[in-house]
C-alpha cells in the first residue's frame, strides 16, 4: 500500500466503521524558494545619502509625523500600555527621573479618553524606533504590510518589560 496510485477507499475499507469514520491527516510541506526571490536582511547604509537622499528622508519624516498625529490605533495601544503602568517601555531611561506624572501631563494622558493622547516622539521615544522599522528596506520590499501599531505591538511583545 505504499504506491502513489492507491485510492483512499482501498486504505480505509477494512476499518470496522468505514465509511463513517473521522480521519485526521497531518501533511508536511517543504518549499524551496529560488535565491532570486529572497530578500536580503542587511540594512542599507544611509551614509551614502546626498542632497536628494536628504530631501527624500525629510519628506518621509514629514509624512510619518502627519500619520502619527492621527493614528488612533497607536494612541489606543499607548494608552493601554500607560494605563497598565508600563510607561517606562515607551520612553528612554533618561526621561524617567522627570517623573511619570509630569510625562503624562506633557503627552496629555487622560485615563478615560485615549484620543487625547499626544504622540510626541521627543517624549515617547519608542516612536523613533517605529519610524526606523517601518521604513526599513525589508518592510518596504514587502510593500508595507504592517501598520505602525502592529510594529509597536510586536516590539513591545518581543523586547519590553510589559511582555
Amino acid at each position: 500500500m505504499n504506491g502513489s496510485d492507491v485510492l483512499l477507499h482501498d486504505i480505509y475499507k477494512y476499518l470496522s466503521h468505514y465509511p463513517i469514520i473521522q480521519v485526521h491527516w497531518e501533511i508536511l510541506g517543504v518549499f524551496m524558494v529560488p535565491y532570486k526571490h529572497t530578500i536580503g536582511i542587511e540594512r542599507s547604509d544611509l551614509s551614502k545619502s546626498g542632497q536628494f537622499q536628504d530631501k527624500k528622508l525629510k519628506i518621509i519624516q514629514d509624512s510619518i509625523h502627519i500619520t502619527l498625529a492621527r493614528n488612533n490605533n497607536l494612541q489606543k495601544l499607548f494608552h493601554e500600555v500607560i494605563k497598565n503602568n508600563y510607561l517606562c517601555d515607551l520612553i528612554t531611561k533618561n526621561l524617567l527621573p522627570k517623573g511619570e506624572k509630569i510625562i503624562k501631563e506633557q503627552i496629555n494622558y487622560n485615563e478615560k479618553d485615549p484620543n487625547e493622547l499626544i504622540l510626541n516622539d521627543k517624549i515617547l521615544t519608542i516612536l523613533n524606533e517605529l519610524k526606523i522599522l517601518y521604513h526599513d528596506n525589508i518592510h518596504k520590499q514587502m510593500e508595507y504590510p504592517l501598520q505602525l501599531w502592529h510594529i509597536c505591538a510586536i516590539l513591545l511583545y518581543c523586547g519590553k518589560s510589559c511582555n
